[in-house]
């Protein structure tokens, strides 16, 4: 039964991840599909750290179910909610950023995934936030529910796509999508907190929240161009990463996040003694 139950709900996922481009295929086109479709891949590439961070995730929270001990899945859920939503919120920056140059590498009528790339990624950086969501509902005894959200999820995206395609093209269906995310995100997280009383909330990840507007509202009034592109993205990805991260390891807002980083800090530091 509970093969079942994820079967359907990884058909579920997939038909909501293909269900705006199928619809702006059908309702706007090819040419306007391809410029959606550019945007997709660049925040899935964008999104592999989360995605491997969520793999390793799932056993421990199922360890955590089979002791119950909802302390340690508390502290897990914070943890993983930390780290996760500063690798969204750095790659957005780190993007967002020099999406001019990126976009300039391909032909001048993708430049409408600009805007889309924007709306999607703000979904998509919530959706990182609370993605443990998902894991601890579908290791739960209520596994079930999860295949209801899912569902309710390509509802939502189905009848704003009608709307939103018509009205605002592929932007319609970024806002459509990422409002769903915003939907389904919350309600997961009203359940998990009404069933079990955990939430993934830490007053530390509002400050990382404040750096994170800081630092884009400077980057996007100081408009670094000097006329070549590659050196435009490599200023501005010093300028991301001095701005960002240094700040918030240096300044210690959040010590899930130092931790984080010390870890990836020693595995690089171990790669390259044996390289050496």
């Amino acid at each position: 039964v509970f093969s079942m139950y994820s079967y359907l709900n990884t058909l579920a996922a997939i038909l909501v991840v293909s269900l705006d481009s199928i619809m702006i295929a059908g309702l706007l086109g090819l040419a306007d599909l391809g410029a959606y479709g550019i945007v997709l891949y660049l925040i899935r590439a964008i999104m592999i750290p989360y995605a491997s961070i969520m793999r390793v995730s799932s056993p421990i929270v199922a360890q955590h179910w089979k002791d119950r001990d909802m302390v340690k899945m508390n502290e897990l859920y914070k943890r993983v909610s930390s780290v996760t939503l500063f690798i969204g919120l750095f790659l957005f920056l780190g993007t967002w950023v020099s999406i001019d140059e990126i976009f300039s590498l391909l032909p001048k009528e993708y430049a409408i995934g600009i805007p889309v790339f924007l709306i999607l990624m703000i979904g998509r950086t919530l959706d990182m936030y609370m993605g443990l969501n998902g894991t601890i509902l579908v290791t739960s005894r209520k596994y079930k529910y999860d295949i209801i959200f899912t569902g309710s999820l390509i509802l939502l995206v189905y009848a704003l796509n009608l709307f939103f395609i018509p009205k605002w093209g592929i932007s319609g269906a970024a806002l459509s999508t990422s409002f769903a995310y915003f939907t389904y995100n919350f309600l997961r997280l009203y359940f998990v907190w009404k069933w079990y009383k955990i939430h993934p909330f830490k007053l530390s990840q509002l400050k990382v929240s404040v750096l994170f507007g800081v630092v884009f509202t400077i980057l996007l009034f100081f408009d670094f161009d000097i006329g070549n592109k590659w050196i435009n993205m490599s200023v501005n990805s010093i300028l991301v990463v001095i701005g960002f991260p240094v700040v918030l390891y240096f300044t210690k807002i959040d010590p899930e996040i130092v931790e984080y980083v010390d870890k990836v800090l020693r595995k690089l530091k171990l790669k390259f003694r044996k390289k050496n």
